[in-house]
């Protein structure tokens, strides 16, 4: 009797395993705004008086001007002076997210097999809004408020220069807490199963696209109505640098239907 209710337990853990992850920019991939090169840090600078949005835009300019030399602690800085600026400013207030095409069902399509998360050192406000309509995760970096008003303060968790490494550190983690639970000593885990990962970026996400991840699919996000986007992304591709290139996540939904029926017939 206690082995069956064991048995049944497994079962019931290995109907939880997830297939993998799939990990998704914020700007410029999941959600688009028309202004500021589309970056959601427009709707922070919106809220800074004349000639606070001046020392942003100056700080801002300084900081991508060398933008190959910067790094991730050079970018903390960076980020640190710019937060200190929205001290004692009241919260922006998110009402829509232009999303890109196709976003929100194709997030709804992958939940029943991934774990989904948000990866962006976009405007927090933002993130967290998306996050709580899509019901997904997320790892951004938090600025801090009370009371409806910023503090000036933001609490650092990924950059431009270290989401690989993050993602790695994750899925690193995710693997390891399951290798070690029994509920996993039969099936995938111990045949060195890792969870296949599904990467959307855009084409300056270059942390991304500069590294190798095992078992990861690298699908790139491109805005058919910029003519430099479009064309970077089919160069990348041509490079090597990814594996598929879509405009809207509509493209994304039949692009994982194919491949999983492909997948599926290499098995018969």
């Amino acid at each position: 009797m206690a082995q069956n209710i064991k048995n049944k337990q497994n079962i019931k853990n290995k109907e939880k395993r997830i297939r993998g992850f799939a990990f998704f920019d914020g700007d410029g991939t999941l959600w688009r705004f028309d202004a500021d090169y589309g970056s959601s840090w427009v709707l922070a600078k919106n809220l800074l008086s004349l000639e606070e949005r001046l020392i942003w835009e100056k700080n801002s300019k300084e900081f991508h001007k060398n933008f190959e030399e910067q790094n991730k602690d050079t970018y903390a800085l960076f980020l640190e002076k710019q937060i200190a600026l929205l001290k004692g400013k009241k919260k922006a207030n998110i009402e829509d997210i232009a999303y890109v095409d196709g976003a929100k069902e194709f997030i709804n399509f992958l939940k029943k097999d991934y774990e989904i998360y948000i990866i962006s050192a976009g405007f927090y406000d933002v993130i967290q809004k998306a996050s709580e309509e899509l019901g997904i995760k997320n790892i951004a970096n938090i600025i801090e408020s009370k009371n409806g008003f910023y503090t000036g303060k933001v609490l650092l968790n990924v950059t431009a220069f270290d989401k690989n490494e993050k993602i790695k550190e994750l899925i690193e983690n995710y693997k390891n807490k399951n290798y070690k639970n029994e509920n996993y000593n039969q099936g995938y885990y111990n045949q060195g199963y890792a969870p296949e990962i599904l990467l959307f970026f855009d084409v300056y996400d270059f942390s991304i696209i500069n590294s190798k991840f095992e078992n990861a699919l690298k699908i790139l996000v491109y805005d058919e109505k910029n003519y430099n986007e479009k064309k970077k992304s089919k160069q990348l591709l041509d490079e090597g640098k990814c594996n598929f290139v879509i405009k809207n996540f509509y493209e994304a939904i039949e692009l994982i239907q194919s491949l999983t029926k492909l997948k599926q017939s290499l098995k018969c």
